[in-house]
């Protein structure tokens, strides 16, 4: 079993490390599949990151154990000395934070408003990838959602991992319901929420996903950093 003490004191609690730092909070040594207390693989229930510049023996080895769909975050400098992977494509994606306070919410057809996870949510008109995505989690953090005139949630927003400080902003959309503000509801209840709780926002999106990088912007983000997403190449994103 790996300790992660050595790295958590290696990996600053600062945004573009969120995902390294909240699997080792989160999930401790068992998040760990290798360390040499400098560099590590971790997993912590398909939220993969690579710290460090591992041995590629063990990087390989660890990228073929992934299940499919599974995205791995490392740092830009990391991956630039790591150099390609075999099998493995990548996708720099931006990371930004809130820096004053938001602007204000937008205006919608309906209501949002932030759910714990006792209260109850009706999930049987969404896609089956999606409502288990929600229901997965709601186990580890509360719910920003949207809903329209008539009650139908319709956009959600979630912490994907957090930190002593940060945590990962998470949107899903019902499509017929996007580029009505809603996303941009969900999302703003849950940050001024967590906010009140002492946790900043992180919003890390693809240079390619024009719509995020507007979305985030209009929302009061600003880039910070950027770290590189690895994926298997043919797998959606």
């Amino acid at each position: 079993m790996f300790d992660p003490a050595p790295l958590l004191a290696r990996l600053p609690d600062v945004p573009d490390r969120v995902w390294a730092r909240g699997a080792l909070l989160d999930a401790g040594a068992s998040a760990i599949e290798w360390s040499d207390g400098r560099s590590a693989l971790l997993n912590d229930d398909g939220e993969a990151c690579i710290v460090g510049r591992p041995p590629r023996p063990q990087l390989l080895a660890f990228l073929e154990r992934l299940a499919p769909g599974t995205e791995v975050v490392l740092s830009l400098e990391d991956a630039r000395a790591l150099g390609p992977v075999p099998g493995w494509g990548e996708e720099v994606a931006v990371v930004h934070v809130q820096h004053d306070p938001p602007p204000t919410p937008p205006v919608i057809r309906g209501t949002a408003r932030v759910l714990e996870a006792d209260e109850p949510l009706n999930l049987g008109h969404l896609p089956d990838d999606l409502a288990r995505e929600l229901t997965h989690a709601r186990a580890s953090s509360p719910l920003g959602v949207a809903f329209t005139e008539e009650g139908l949630s319709v956009a959600f927003s979630y912490a994907g991992s957090t930190t002593e400080t940060w945590w990962d902003v998470s949107i899903d959309t019902v499509e017929a319901w996007r580029r009505q503000g809603y996303a941009s509801a969900a999302a703003h209840v849950l940050i001024e929420s967590m906010r009140a709780r002492g946790k900043r926002a992180v919003w890390a999106a693809f240079e390619s996903n024009t719509a995020s990088l507007q979305l985030a912007a209009r929302l009061g983000f600003t880039p910070v950093a950027r770290v590189v997403s690895l994926f298997r190449e043919g797998s959606e994103r």
